[in-house]
C-alpha cells in the first residue's frame, strides 16, 4: 500500500511530465511564450530537471532573448555534468 508521501511523490511527477510535454507542444506549436510559463513552472517543481532548462533555452532563443537562452542552457550543462 501506498503512503500519502508516495502519492504525493507521483503527483509531483506526473505534473512535471504533464508541463514538460506542454512546453513542448507549445514548442511546436510557434507559441513560445507559452512554453516559457510551463517550463518555468516545471523548473519550480523540480529544479533538477535539465531537460526543462533546455526547454526554455530553445524557447528564449525562438523568441531573439539569447542572453537567457544562453543562460539557461549552461544550467541545463551544469545539471547534467
Amino acid at each position: 500500500m501506498k503512503t500519502a508521501e508516495d502519492l504525493n511523490e507521483i503527483k509531483k511527477r506526473n505534473q512535471v511530465h504533464k508541463l514538460y510535454l506542454r512546453g513542448v507542444l507549445e514548442s511546436q506549436k510557434g507559441n513560445h511564450n507559452a512554453a516559457t510559463i510551463c517550463f518555468e513552472q516545471l523548473i519550480a517543481l523540480d529544479p533538477d530537471f535539465p531537460d526543462a532548462y533546455r526547454g526554455l533555452s530553445l524557447a528564449y532563443r525562438s523568441l531573439g532573448d539569447s542572453g537567457k537562452a544562453q543562460e539557461y542552457l549552461a544550467l541545463a550543462d551544469k545539471l547534467e555534468a
